[in-house]
C-alpha cells in the first residue's frame, strides 16, 4: 500500500494477480472508489470471500477465473495499478515470474502505472534478486521494499518489488511504511540485484532458486 499510495492519487483501475481474501481490492474500493479486475485460478474463492471474509461484490469488481497467463489476455486495461500476489505454497508460480509475463503486464499498464509484486524468499535471496532483475529488464524504474535485515540478507520474509515507466519517490514510500522498511529504488535497487539471473519462459527455475528458513 505504501508503494501504491506514493505512486497514485484518487481512484484507479487495478488488476490483481491472485484474489487471496480480496482484501486490497475491497480496501481500495472503500477508500478510493477504485475498480478491481481479479485474475483467480480457484473458482470457489469469490464465494468463500463473500461468505466468510466480508467481501461485498458490485460493479466495481470483476473476477476472471483461470490461470493468470490466460486471463490477462481478457483483462481490459489500461490499469493504473497491477498487484501480483499469487502463490503456490511459498513460491510464485514460475510462469508468473518471467520476462514474457512481465511484458504482458506492462502492456496492460497505463503509461504512468505501477506493477507491485509480493514475493517470499530467504538467504541467499537468489529468487527475489532474480525476480527484480527480471522487472528491471522490462521497466525503466524499479524498487524493492523490505525490512532492513531482509534487505541485508540477514534473514528472509516478504519483499515488495515494483516496476514502472516513471520514477519512484523513495522518500514518499519510506514515509508510508509502518515497520521501518528499507526502500531501494533505481541505481540502489539495481546494485542490490547483483549478478542474479534473468527469468524467462525458456528457463525460470523458481523452485530451485527459492530458499526456505
Amino acid at each position: 500500500d505504501a508503494v501504491v499510495d506514493a505512486s497514485t492519487g484518487g481512484p484507479f483501475d487495478a488488476l490483481y494477480i491472485g484474489g487471496g481474501g480480496y482484501t486490497l481490492p475491497q480496501y481500495y474500493d472503500v477508500t478510493r472508489g477504485s475498480t478491481a479486475t481479479v485474475l483467480e485460478i480457484d473458482g470457489s474463492l469469490p464465494d468463500i470471500a463473500v461468505a466468510e471474509l466480508g467481501l461485498t461484490e458490485g460493479p466495481w469488481l470483476t473476477t476472471i477465473v483461470g490461470d493468470a497467463r490466460i486471463g490477462v489476455r481478457s483483462a481490459s486495461g489500461p490499469f493504473e495499478v497491477i498487484i501480483g500476489d499469487a502463490f503456490s505454497g511459498r513460491s510464485v508460480p514460475w510462469h508468473l515470474t518471467t520476462q514474457e509475463f512481465v511484458e504482458q503486464l506492462r502492456d496492460r499498464l497505463d503509461p504512468s502505472g505501477v506493477y507491485v509484486l509480493n514475493v517470499i524468499d530467504h538467504p541467499p535471496l537468489a529468487f527475489v534478486r532474480a525476480e527484480l532483475r527480471t522487472l528491471a529488464e522490462v521497466f525503466e524504474h524499479v524498487a524493492v521494499v523490505a525490512r532492513p535485515g531482509a534487505v541485508a540478507g540477514e534473514f528472509g520474509g516478504n519483499y515488495i518489488l515494483a516496476g514502472s515507466a516513471i520514477p519512484f519517490d523513495a522518500e514518499a514510500i519510506a514515509e508510508r511504511v509502518t515497520d521501518g522498511e528499507v526502500v531501494l529504488v533505481d541505481d540502489e535497487a539495481r546494485a542490490w540485484i547483483g549478478d542474479a539471473m534473468l527469468l524467462t519462459d525458456e528457463f525460470a527455475p523458481v523452485d530451485q532458486l527459492l530458499s526456505r528458513p
